[in-house]
């Protein structure tokens, strides 16, 4: 990249879009649960909402609002289970997690103009390559704390390759296509899917609670695809 604004924009990108993203989510659950950090994590669609209606003038819909809170509903009723009390937990896990949830509206509304010029996989390439320096800046890889085995180390390299390399840049390709809008609130699928995969996999039961959750994420977001 030679222009200077881009390569400004890529570091911006990997340190707020990839960095930031990934650990103030995964610090959110260490200083919770799985549960508060996943419900916090899909409220970006409202920041992106936000944002968007800012940049173009425009108030939205209020039966756009109500179905999106009907979203973020149903996928506090999976997260949760029915057991809100998994929500009580310290101020700083909360401000971490709302910054996690802030830093997913601008990694899914700040790096379209990059996309049309270099492409998803150059943005994303090189946003992670950022990221990564920037988290053995402050936490170097041969200082890792724990139990490092086979096991773990398998474990490590399914999260990154799966649930976060594919992940983004499946993701920040989604965005060449549709709205930020429709991106974010798409995102709510994955606790549905986690929810199906947990009762195939684990033979798990779903609980009322999660199926209404799952026919709320479901209705609202076929509504709100039909409008984004």
């Amino acid at each position: 990249m030679k222009n200077k604004r881009d390569c400004a924009g890529i570091i911006l990108f990997g340190t707020a879009g990839m960095y930031l993203v990934q650990y103030t989510y995964f610090k959110t659950i260490e200083l919770s649960n799985v549960s508060f950090a996943t419900i916090l994590q899909f409220t970006a669609p409202f920041f992106i909402f936000i944002y968007e209606s800012i940049k173009n003038k425009k108030v939205p819909a209020v039966s756009t609002v109500i179905l999106l809170f009907m979203t973020i509903l149903g996928v506090v009723f999976i997260a949760t289970k029915g057991n809100f009390s998994n929500l009580s937990v310290s101020l700083e896990a909360l401000l971490l997690g709302v910054i996690s949830a802030i830093m997913i509206a601008f990694y899914s509304t700040y790096p379209k103009k990059l996309l049309k010029k270099y492409g998803s996989i150059t943005v994303v390439g090189w946003g992670m390559i950022i990221g990564s320096i920037i988290s053995n800046v402050i936490h170097p890889i041969w200082k890792i704390e724990g139990n490092v085995n086979a096991k773990s180390m398998i474990q490590v390299i399914i999260v990154v390759i799966l649930g976060t390399s594919i992940a983004y840049l499946i993701y920040i390709a989604s965005l060449n296509y549709i709205s930020s809008s429709l991106a974010g609130i798409l995102t709510a699928f994955e606790p549905v899917l986690a929810a199906i995969l947990s009762v195939a996999i684990f033979g798990l039961k779903f609980s009322f609670i999660e199926i209404v959750g799952f026919v709320l994420v479901f209705v609202s977001i076929f509504i709100l695809e039909k409008r984004l």
